[in-house]
């Protein structure tokens, strides 16, 4: 049996997977990191996923694929319609499919959670799910502030949270952000989007039919690693699932703890620097594998970015190249090179030029039938109480960014 160093050698291998994370984030650019002031510092968080290639021998080496920075997401009322501004800038959704460094928001913080906050926060966010904010008026209240959208969730006994309230329930799903005080968003936690990955697997819709699913083999964690709430949360919530297509499954992967601290990571700062007040970076970093340099962002849209003084508009160099938009061209063009005897039969239609003003974001995702099952079948079975962001509103724009009527 090929000998794997997650299982046979994990303190060695996460802090391997640790150091080369930090390393790359290191060559980024001043601009892409947490500010320091003189009576404050920014923290940040760090996630990454990283290919490891074995070689016959039973060596291996390592390769940073992707990184993500950051802890923001935007509220509702700030969400793109067509599809060019990044919704949910937390680090484990920037680093795409990877974490590590600190567990991820929602269920699998909640035991941290519980221990690392002031006895007024515990106060306030314990009693916040009876007195609050609950599933039963979270759509009335979503739906008061944007009069366009109407909210799915579905009503359970148990419901689902908003960030940090009610944090001595475990196992339910719970969005983003954690502050009761913050406005609202249609952002789950990073717990539950993960916890997703491990049944539909990393790949994302867009290129489930061009291949397999892929699962992560192990996550690496350093702030906030309480075991038992990583297994729950990204595991044990979902491994009884049933009827999912062919190549589906409720993967598990190995929960590795890091011994390796992130120097701008809160737990980190605040050791050292009693001094200073620690306050939450507003910019997020994605740095790809490949690319030049890493991308800044602010607000889902790079750094600096200005609209253009003749049309009042956003120029293109302004978006991410991972925003819904920019990911939907990169399809789009990948289609049109391959030879039309391989492409799926599902997504022949989308190679034809002529038609390509009809068809949408949300169309070419419908088009991956297994991967939109096996996310239904875990809608159904386990995640029945998750926000789901109205695709008509938000998904119904075409290639050049424009909406559909």
């Amino acid at each position: 049996m090929e000998n794997k160093p997650w299982e046979s050698n994990s303190t060695t291998f996460s802090s391997q997977i640790t150091e080369i994370c930090h390393q790359k984030f290191k060559t980024i650019g001043k601009n892409g990191k947490p500010l320091a002031f003189q009576s404050n510092l920014e923290w940040t968080v760090l996630a990454g996923i990283v290919a490891c290639h074995m070689k016959e021998n039973g060596e291996y080496y390592l390769d940073c694929i992707s990184l993500g920075s950051g802890l923001k997401c935007l509220p509702q009322s700030k969400l793109s319609k067509t599809g060019d501004l990044i919704h949910d800038s937390h680090a484990e959704i920037l680093a795409r499919r990877g974490f590590l460094n600190q567990a991820p928001c929602g269920d699998a913080s909640m035991t941290s959670t519980a221990l690392n906050q002031s006895p007024e926060d515990a106060k306030l966010y314990i009693n916040s799910y009876n007195n609050n904010i609950d599933s039963q008026n979270y759509d009335i209240m979503t739906r008061n502030q944007t009069s366009d959208c109407n909210i799915e969730v579905s009503k359970m006994k148990d419901g689902f949270r908003r960030g940090r309230i009610d944090y001595g329930s475990f196992g339910v799903l719970r969005t983003k952000p954690g502050r009761v005080d913050s406005e609202p968003t249609l952002s789950m936690s990073c717990s539950d989007k993960i916890a997703q990955w491990n049944v539909v697997g990393l790949q994302s819709a867009l290129i489930s039919e061009l291949i397999s699913p892929i699962y992560l083999s192990s996550i690496t964690v350093g702030d906030m690693f309480y075991l038992e709430d990583l297994n729950r949360a990204l595991y044990e919530r979902i491994q009884d699932i049933t009827n999912l297509p062919h190549g589906y499954f409720p993967h598990r992967p190995i929960i590795i703890p890091s011994l390796v601290k992130f120097e701008r990571s809160r737990s980190y700062l605040s050791e050292g620097l009693l001094d200073k007040d620690l306050i939450p970076s507003n910019i997020a970093t994605i740095w790809i594998k490949g690319s030049e340099s890493a991308e800044v962002l602010v607000s889902g849209r790079k750094q600096g970015a200005t609209k253009s003084k003749k049309t009042g508009l956003y120029l293109f160099k302004t978006r991410s190249s991972v925003a819904k938009l920019s990911l939907f061209q990169d399809l789009e063009s990948l289609l049109v090179q391959i030879p039309k005897s391989l492409v799926p039969q599902n997504l022949i239609k989308f190679t034809n030029q002529d038609l390509r003003k009809a068809f949408t974001y949300n169309m070419l995702k419908l088009a991956s039938k297994n991967y939109q099952t096996a996310k239904q079948a875990l809608r159904l079975q386990k995640f029945c109480e998750w926000i789901k962001c109205p695709s008509e509103i938000y998904e119904n724009f075409d290639s050049n960014g424009e909406l559909i009527n």
